[in-house]
C-alpha cells in the first residue's frame, strides 16, 4: 500500500501542494498591499483580526481551474487518506439530498429567501446522517472549534444534541487581491479556551483548504498541538483534503476527515465543480454554502 508520503509527492508532481504559510500578528503585517485589504475589513465588519496567515501566491495560482489527476483518484479510497466518505455508501435518500443541493447551487442564485430554505432543508438532512455515522465511530471526547458562518448550522444539526462539551466560535475571513484568495484572517480565537487533546473542527465546504490550514497554523503558533483533529464537513474538495493533510505533516498535527462528499474539480472562483473541465459545463457541487445557509 502507498503511504501517505508517497502519494504527497505523486499528487504534488501533477498539481502542486501548499508549500509556503506565513502567519503574522495582525498589527505586524509587512505587506503594503495585505495592510489596506486588512483595513478595509476592519472598516467593513467593525471587528479586528488576532492573525493573519499568508499564502504564496503561486501556491493559490496552481488551485484555480485545476482538475485531479484520475491516477490520483484512486487513493480516496485505498486507506492511505485518512478521510471517511459517507457518500460512498449505498444511501439512496443520502445521494438524493446531494443532488438537490448541487441542483439549487447550479440553477440559483442564494439571494432568494425560498431557495435558501430548500436548500438548508437538503444540507441539514446530509449533517444529521454525516453526524449519526461520526458518531458510530469515533468516541473520543473532543472540544468543537466553529469558523463561523456555515460551521455553526453544522453543529446546530448535529453535535448541539451533546451536553457538557466545549465549544470554541471564531471568526474567519478570506482576504482576496482581486479574484486570488491572498491571506486568511482569524478573529476571536483564544487557544486557551481548548482543554482537550483531541479537537472537532466543523464546517460546511472545504474547497483549498486555507481555512482549516490557518487554524492548524494558528494551534502551532500557541504550542496547542493536539492529539487529533477531526473534521467534519459536509463536503470537500479532493485539492483540499490533501493541501490539508501535507500541511497538517508539516505541521505536526494528526488530522482525520469525516465528510459527506468529495468532488475533483476547482473551478476559477475556488468553487468546487462535478464534471471535466466543469467551467465550461459542469455542476456546481455546493456553491456559496454560507451564503445558501444565511437567514432564520
Amino acid at each position: 500500500m502507498m503511504d501517505i508520503e508517497k502519494y504527497l509527492n505523486n499528487f504534488s508532481k501533477y498539481h502542486g501542494l501548499i508549500a509556503n504559510v506565513e502567519i503574522f500578528d495582525s498589527l505586524h503585517v509587512k505587506d503594503k498591499q495585505l495592510r489596506r485589504i486588512i483595513k478595509l475589513y476592519q472598516e467593513k465588519y467593525n471587528a479586528d483580526l488576532d492573525c493573519v496567515c499568508l499564502f504564496n501566491e503561486s501556491d493559490i495560482e496552481m488551485i484555480s481551474e485545476s482538475v485531479i489527476n484520475h491516477n490520483l483518484r484512486k487513493n480516496i479510497h485505498n486507506g492511505v487518506i485518512p478521510v471517511n466518505i459517507l457518500s460512498l455508501n449505498n444511501d439512496y435518500l443520502l445521494r438524493n439530498d446531494i443532488f438537490r443541493i448541487s441542483e439549487i447551487a447550479t440553477t440559483y442564485l442564494p439571494g432568494d429567501a425560498d431557495v435558501r430554505v430548500r436548500y438548508r432543508k437538503h444540507f441539514s438532512l446530509i449533517v444529521k446522517r454525516l453526524y449519526h455515522h461520526f458518531k458510530e465511530k469515533n468516541k473520543n471526547h473532543a472540544d468543537y472549534i466553529l469558523p463561523l458562518r456555515s460551521a455553526q448550522f453544522v453543529y446546530n444539526n448535529s453535535f448541539s444534541i451533546e451536553t457538557d462539551i466545549n465549544v470554541v466560535k471564531i471568526h474567519t475571513k478570506r482576504l482576496y487581491s482581486g479574484s486570488n484568495i491572498l491571506a486568511v484572517g482569524i478573529d476571536g480565537f483564544d487557544v486557551d479556551l481548548l482543554t482537550n487533546e483531541n479537537l472537532v473542527i466543523c464546517e460546511g465546504g472545504i474547497v483549498t483548504g486555507f481555512t482549516i490550514i490557518s487554524i492548524l497554523e494558528k494551534l502551532k503558533s500557541e504550542n496547542k498541538i493536539p492529539k487529533k483533529v477531526s473534521i467534519f464537513c459536509v463536503h470537500a474538495a479532493f485539492y483540499g483534503i490533501t493541501n490539508i493533510i501535507n500541511r497538517a505533516l508539516v505541521l505536526g498535527i494528526s488530522v482525520e476527515f469525516w465528510i459527506a462528499m468529495t468532488s475533483f474539480a476547482i473551478g476559477k472562483s475556488f468553487y468546487a465543480y462535478y464534471d471535466y473541465e466543469p467551467w465550461r459545463t459542469g455542476s456546481l457541487v455546493t456553491g456559496d454554502v454560507g451564503d445558501f445557509l444565511e437567514g432564520p
